[in-house]
């Protein structure tokens, strides 16, 4: 699976207005060029009420760097004003209206901004994005940057196709299900299986260890994966015991991922073809061998708590 990635959570409190780039009301009439000419050369800090927004709705993929194989920054106005890398002719800012306006291809991934924090951001690009006073600073993300630990201290055992009192449906949690059937030779096995459409794992953290149990979704019942296809099926997963989930085959690519539970929504930035999950989601983090393609941050986590 394509760079999951994963969820950015939309909790922001709307604050008002600080600046004006034109430097009218309160900083005087005429564009201005030095200090205390309003902030018509920042091009680093945000209006304020467009910071909170893009912090919580975009940051957690769109920050600096960028993670979750999201292609550029979004943290200062000058990166929301530069060309955008699908379509130079259009700025970032031009292209994420288009992208929160599309709710087939929502962005935010989790699910479009609400009505009032969509007004805020288009009326600031449509006024050429100008700056302001606060800065969006990315929200912390603890459970994807934990240090690397088997939380559920359980491990299969290494290149052995069976583990007492476990099932092969929990057989090799974290390791790439497609790529191991597909080229047993290269994980220390013989004979070639069937692949799946889907298939993955789901962790407590985002750098476990290949082989350690993930979550289990047999106690934590509330953790689904749901993969919508591009022929408008839904599947709605439960990892199992070792957090292991997959879809046999009818999953018609592109399709799109996200991991839901009652602390929130996980989301991938885009719509990938591949359905090898831990090909990307590995301890660190890969681009699952294709250089043209953005790199996983990590592991498939549960969603942290809104902050």
């Amino acid at each position: 699976m394509k760079n999951l990635a994963l969820a950015c959570l939309i909790t922001a409190a709307l604050a008002a207005a600080c600046s004006d780039e034109e430097g009218t009301g309160s900083t005087g009439s005429g564009a201005g060029t030095g200090e205390g000419a309003g902030t018509t050369n920042n091009t680093a800090a945000l209006p304020c009420d467009v910071a909170p927004i893009i912090e919580s709705a975009c940051l957690s993929c769109h920050g600096d760097p960028p993670s979750s194989a999201a292609p550029q920054a979004l943290v200062s106005v000058e990166q929301w004003r530069a060309p955008s890398p699908s379509d130079p002719a259009k700025s970032n800012g031009q292209l994420s209206i288009e992208r929160m306006l599309d709710a087939t291809q929502p962005m935010p991934p989790a699910g479009l901004l609400d009505q009032a924090q969509l007004d805020i951001v288009s009326a600031w690009v449509e006024a050429g994005m100008p700056g302001g006073d606060c800065n969006a600073n990315p929200v912390d993300d603890p459970l994807l940057n934990a240090a690397a630990i088997c939380t559920s201290m359980d491990m299969w055992p290494a290149n052995s196709d069976h583990a007492t009192g476990k099932t092969r449906e929990e057989m090799f949690p974290g390791m790439p299900c497609n790529d191991c059937h597909s080229n047993p030779t290269k994980y220390g096995f013989f004979e070639s299986e069937g692949t799946f459409d889907i298939a993955g794992t789901v962790f407590p953290t985002g750098h476990e260890p290949d082989n350690c149990a993930g979550v289990d979704g047999t106690s934590l019942t509330d953790v689904i994966v749901r993969i919508e296809d591009a022929a408008g099926m839904t599947w709605d997963l439960h990892p199992n015991e070792a957090g292991n989930f997959f879809i046999e085959n009818g999953v018609t690519p592109p399709y799109s991922a996200r991991v839901i539970s009652s602390a929130g929504v996980r989301a991938m930035s885009y719509k990938p073809t591949n359905g090898d999950c831990n090909l990307c989601h590995t301890q660190e983090g890969s681009d699952g061998g294709d250089p043209d393609s953005g790199v996983a941050p990590g592991r498939i986590v549960v969603p942290s708590a809104a902050p």
